[in-house]
């Protein structure tokens, strides 16, 4: 049975995909090709042999790439990095050069722990500061705890018979004092730490 007249222009009112671009194929106004990375729209009916390209024959349906790797790509190098400023060029070979220039850049005897630097003018990045600052609250805090402890509190004995002299709030566990013996200096803390300086000289 023969087709109804105008059937086959019928079926070609959306478009057709006829999957990658070949020259041997005949191409018909609204059939789609994939030609290196990009999807084109054919525009003439009984296009062949003419290669995909943004003209009278065929025009952008989707724009790609073809390329798998940076060396593929062009780019615009703008500053002149590898000659001459606004001069196409290929994309790896101008990220090659930008690395090598920062890393000429680079004095790796100037990366330093700025914690520890004694160099004038090595500033603390955001983490550092505030770990030293931590440390700085942490430190303040334990000394008003001491001090808000001895307030009123301050004492002092001698002990002839044991040798040693102690000021305070008071030489029993649980309690700030320092002992002084005769050849020793030990801080005792109200959580049962203590810290001894040997004072006999050599």
């Amino acid at each position: 049975m023969a087709a109804p007249e105008g059937y086959t222009a019928l079926g070609r009112i959306g478009f057709v995909d006829r999957g990658t671009y070949s020259a041997s194929a005949t191409y018909q106004k609204g059939d789609v090709a994939f030609y290196q990375g990009s999807t084109w729209l054919c525009l003439v009916e009984g296009t062949k042999g003419v290669t995909p390209a943004a003209g009278a024959n065929w025009k952008y349906f989707a724009r790609g790439f073809n390329a798998e790797t940076a060396t593929e790509l062009d780019i615009v190098d703008k500053s002149g990095i590898l000659g001459t400023a606004g001069a196409t060029v290929d994309t790896q070979a101008l990220i090659d050069a930008v690395v090598t220039r920062v890393l000429a850049k680079l004095d790796a005897s100037k990366v330093i722990a700025n914690l520890t630097t004694t160099v004038a003018g090595s500033a603390l990045d955001a983490t550092m500061g505030k770990q030293l600052a931590d440390k700085d609250s942490e430190q303040a805090t334990a000394i008003a705890e001491i001090n808000s402890s001895l307030v009123g509190k301050i004492n002092w004995a001698i002990d002839r018979d044991a040798n040693y002299a102690w000021i305070g709030e008071g030489a029993v566990s649980g309690k700030f004092y320092v002992v002084f013996a005769k050849n020793r200096i030990t801080v005792n803390f109200p959580n049962g730490e203590s810290y001894t300086v040997n004072t006999t000289s050599s």
